[in-house]
């Protein structure tokens, strides 16, 4: 005897099949976001991107002290101070001397020695000051 014939209906188990993504019609913009500077306790690498920021725009002076005194005094040209901002590494932020500025510290090999620049910002459209140079290795 032949075994009997199941009638019941066999469940199906659904199948998904993805959609193919739709090519854009106009590229997508990529939007920029910067976190902002939380001036009351700002980041190192907040205050850093500031300080290379104003250096691109062109908007960092040097104080009579850095300028006169220590860059001369320390054998550091205008442009070794402008490249230790740029390229070098920020490593150390503290309070300045007014409320609400803060100073930031970049090192960079120079020369085969060690040098770093301090410079102070505070918040809106002032420049960012380079308040001193300096070698970090002792000669």
């Amino acid at each position: 005897m032949l075994p009997a014939h199941n009638t019941r209906s066999q469940t199906t188990v659904p199948s998904f099949v993805l959609p193919r993504p739709q090519k854009p019609s106009t590229p997508a913009q990529v939007l920029l976001f910067r976190r902002p500077i939380r001036w009351s306790a700002p980041r190192l690498d907040d205050l850093a991107r500031l300080a290379v920021d104003l250096l691109r725009e062109e908007k960092v002076i040097f104080t009579a002290h850095a300028y006169s005194d220590r860059m001369s005094e320390r054998d550091i040209a205008q442009r070794e101070a402008l490249e230790i901002i740029s390229k070098g590494m920020p490593y150390k932020v503290e309070p300045g001397a007014a409320d609400g500025e803060w100073r930031v510290n970049f090192s960079r090999r120079v020369g085969g020695r060690d040098a770093a620049v301090a410079v102070s910002l505070t918040q809106g459209p002032s420049p960012a000051k380079v308040v001193t140079v300096m070698w970090l290795d002792r000669r």
